[in-house]
């Protein structure tokens, strides 16, 4: 009886395990997202089980899945999958919202790493552009890809400024009447955290003021401007900003004295870093179609050529550590950085962005 007992208690364990293990042992044939260009990007062609109702809310609306997955193809950062691009169970890349099957909220994450992809999840969706597209009663307002020219006159909001004929030499429309407390609000994207360069092309005849530099509400600093002559001697003054990645609200905000304190016609945000992009390839260790990853859980955080390089982590499919050199001529070289190198040849930085960057 007690073997009986036993057999039976095995036999019970045994089919839940191969339960378990058949209900959480995902495959790439549960992709719904992708990670690219550190976002999340749907992929769902049917969007089946139930995932064709589910909404999530925008301005304090709720839109349908389908409706913002389709937006998000707008996206001045979004590209179709590729090979070696991370995919993901649910719609979000592992945050949600779930379809109506149990195997999305009990394994969200990565599909493509089997069972113990499960609890790793990825970035969301891009939440500050979404609720600035007016498909989501946003403002509507385009979104400024750095770096570029912005013509001050397309701003997306201001308060208490006025849109006139221009002077300068370019000829275009300028931004005058600003006076104490107006304001000024551009959107933009970063594409990656820098020291960047801000050029504002300004006029005054008066004794000036100050422009307040604000980046979604945090305090940048302040460039002064003097009396440049009069409203029709126009000057460009620079100063440089830090400014981290992702799409955020750039204000300017006026202070000075009574009347009237400048205009602008343009701003300019430049950035002097060099983005190497290459593709390398590994002969030992290519098989025809990629490259092996099987040291990647064994890769260090800290780079094995003493240049200094950390990372927090190492990113998914990375084969090696490789060092790239930025040299004038065959004989100088300017500066050199340790990265990563994935399993189809692209470069990585060491936040799994594609492309090195020198500053």
């Amino acid at each position: 009886m007690k073997t009986l007992l036993q057999f039976t208690i095995f036999l019970l364990l045994f089919f839940l395990s191969v339960e378990v293990l058949a209900q959480w042992n995902p495959s790439s044939g549960w992709r719904d997202s992708y990670q690219a260009n550190g976002l999340c990007w749907c992929d769902s062609s049917n969007f089946d089980h139930g995932l064709d109702t589910k909404t999530v809310t925008i301005n304090g609306t709720a839109y349908s899945v389908q409706d913002i997955c389709d937006e998000l193809q707008n996206h001045p950062l979004f590209r179709a999958r590729q090979a070696g691009d991370p995919i993901y169970n649910d719609i979000q890349c592992g945050n949600g919202p779930f379809n109506d099957a149990p195997d999305e909220p009990g394994c969200p994450g990565r599909v493509d790493l089997g069972s113990s992809g499960c609890s790793e999840l990825g970035p969301g969706w891009d939440m500050t552009w979404l609720e600035g597209r007016s498909r989501f009663a946003g403002n509507g307002c385009s979104v400024f890809n750095l770096p570029q020219q912005i013509q001050a006159e397309d701003f997306c909001m201001q308060a208490g400024t006025q849109t006139i004929g221009g002077n300068d030499v370019d000829g275009s429309q300028k931004i005058g009447f600003i006076e104490n407390g107006d304001w000024l609000e551009y959107p933009i994207h970063v594409p990656a955290s820098s020291t960047y360069t801000i050029a504002i092309r300004v006029a005054s005849a008066s004794n000036g003021g100050n422009i307040g530099l604000e980046l979604s509400g945090t305090n940048m600093g302040s460039i002064a401007v003097s009396n440049t002559g009069g409203w029709e001697s126009w000057q460009t003054i620079t100063q440089n900003i830090n400014l981290s990645s992702g799409t955020h609200t750039l204000r300017f905000a006026f202070t000075g004295g009574s009347g009237g304190l400048m205009d602008i016609n343009w701003l300019n945000i430049s950035s002097s870093d060099v983005i190497i992009q290459s593709k390398v390839l590994l002969g030992g260790a290519w098989n025809g179609m990629t490259m092996a990853t099987a040291l990647n859980k064994l890769l260090p955080t800290d780079d094995p050529y003493g240049l200094g390089e950390t990372t927090n982590g190492i990113p998914y499919q990375a084969v090696d550590w490789v060092t790239v050199e930025l040299r004038s001529n065959a004989n100088t070289l300017l500066a050199e950085r340790a990265c990563f190198l994935r399993n189809d040849g692209v470069l990585l930085d060491l936040d799994g962005a594609e492309g090195v960057r020198f500053s």
